[in-house]
């Protein structure tokens, strides 16, 4: 079906059948679809990816409806930080805005960049252009950009609440990489090694076989002396953590000065410290002014609530940012908050959630629990007869209850992802579904057997 056809049967489908491609009622354990789902506040403006049987990807809305035919081999969104979808077919692809609306399409295949921008790779019969080299494309002004080599996607980071400067795209000519703005005109000369997307102001980029940070002009902030840059973070993103030749990490701002004059094996930077340390020795965080602020404690981590460390009897707890005790408590094992609260372990071996004070206000009793977010949490609850699979809610309770199996191997299992803007996708061998918070199923569609 090429990409006109797949266009006209959406229509056709939705005008005939509606919204509903779920299945319901079917065996395996597979959830009902509560047809009179609402949608939640947080799920508005928002797409969800959907798999069906036969491994066709497309979207669907917070209430289940249908908004990009599940008609695509693979789906390339819906991503924080981009405005659009692309859609991939075998020789074509699609592109929707975040709404489900189709933008634009094209033969060959197409990876997103920037809003606006796709990188399309043989796209010969889309513009009469009878070489099938790649180029950075306008999908809104129908324009090539710049034929070019490669192209960095501005997705290409785990962490999708960076926010990234899609003013300058680092594209690659004659082996060579540089920066283009979105009109295709040249910002920085195409004469490093390798180079990374922009972030603020500053972008990691590779000369003469040495990483350095660089600045908007294309000049050295941080020298290219070193084999990596490992990281860029703290206040504002103005700190990045270097690795030199003999393999050990350094802190360097965005004007070059070397942090501490220290090095040491690894380095993390965190919002409000550095935590650096050695093989076989404790680590130890450091505010960005150099002050030591967990001695005699080896630490684990930070989050918003202060620095997780480990006393020399293997207990955990939290340090506040001046290096005290945040709450008397101790712990076997101790996570970050998140949602207010975190996951912590006593001589059990069970998960509760404990709150600000070191106080179980969820008690243990999971043999394993995620991360609060957006008010629900997915766990795993021993019971006499087997294991209860699901979502609580700050009080502990079983809010939404996905699944009871009699042991952790068996095919129908579900694998639960967290919940995000209203929805949380569940996985099993068998089906693949989307559950809102009030517990009920607005998506399920079956998958084949093995």
């Amino acid at each position: 079906m090429n990409g006109y056809k797949m266009v006209l049967f959406a229509i056709l489908w939705s005008a005939i059948f509606g919204s509903t491609l779920a299945l319901s009622g079917c065996s395996d354990g597979i959830p009902d679809v509560d047809p009179d789902a609402k949608m939640l506040s947080a799920s508005k403006g928002h797409l969800f990816k959907v798999e069906m049987q036969d491994g066709k990807v497309g979207a669907i809305d917070g209430k289940g409806t249908i908004v990009i035919l599940p008609d695509f081999a693979g789906l390339l969104g819906p991503y924080e930080q981009l405005d659009y979808i692309v859609g991939l077919h075998e020789s074509f692809y699609n592109i929707f805005n975040k709404q489900g609306k189709l933008v634009s399409m094209g033969e060959g295949s197409a990876s997103p960049v920037a809003n606006d921008l796709v990188f399309v790779k043989n796209p010969g019969l889309l513009f009469g252009d009878p070489t099938f080299s790649p180029w950075l494309f306008n999908f809104k002004t129908n324009d090539k950009i710049c034929k070019c080599q490669d192209v960095k996607p501005h997705n290409d980071l785990v962490c999708s609440e960076y926010v990234y400067n899609s003013r300058y795209i680092a594209v690659k000519k004659a082996d060579k990489w540089g920066y283009v703005n979105p009109s295709g005109e040249v910002l920085i000369d195409f004469k490093f090694d390798d180079a990374e997307n922009f972030r603020d102001d500053y972008a990691a980029a590779k000369f003469d076989g040495k990483w350095g940070v660089i600045n908007t002009k294309g000049e050295p902030v941080i020298d290219f002396a070193f084999e990596e840059i490992w990281e860029r973070g703290g206040p504002d993103n103005q700190f990045a953590v270097v690795c030199t030749e003999s393999n050990r990490m350094r802190v360097y701002d965005m004007q070059g000065n070397w942090w501490q004059q220290a090095e040491y094996d690894l380095i993390f930077l965190y919002p409000r410290v550095i935590t650096a340390g050695n093989e076989g020795e404790p680590f130890h965080a450091f505010t960005y002014a150099g002050t030591l602020v967990s001695r005699d404690y080896d630490v684990q981590g930070a989050d918003s609530k202060g620095i997780i460390v480990k006393d020399s009897h293997g207990s955990h707890f939290h340090l506040d940012y001046s290096g005290k005790p945040l709450y008397d408590a101790k712990f076997n094992r101790l996570w970050s908050f998140h949602d207010g609260l975190a996951k912590a372990k006593t001589d059990s071996d069970l998960y509760g959630y404990i709150d600000e004070t070191g106080s179980f206000v969820i008690k243990p009793q999971f043999i394993t629990a995620a991360d609060f977010n957006e008010g629900l949490a997915d766990v795993i609850k021993p019971v006499q007869d087997g294991y209860v699979h699901g979502y609580i809610n700050k009080k502990g309770e079983m809010a939404i209850k996905v699944a009871t199996t009699e042991t952790l191997k068996e095919p129908g299992v579900p694998t639960m992802f967290k919940f995000k803007h209203g929805l949380a996708k569940v996985k099993t061998k068998f089906w693949m579904g989307y559950v809102n918070a009030e517990g009920s199923w607005v998506w399920v569609s079956e998958k084949g057997r093995d």
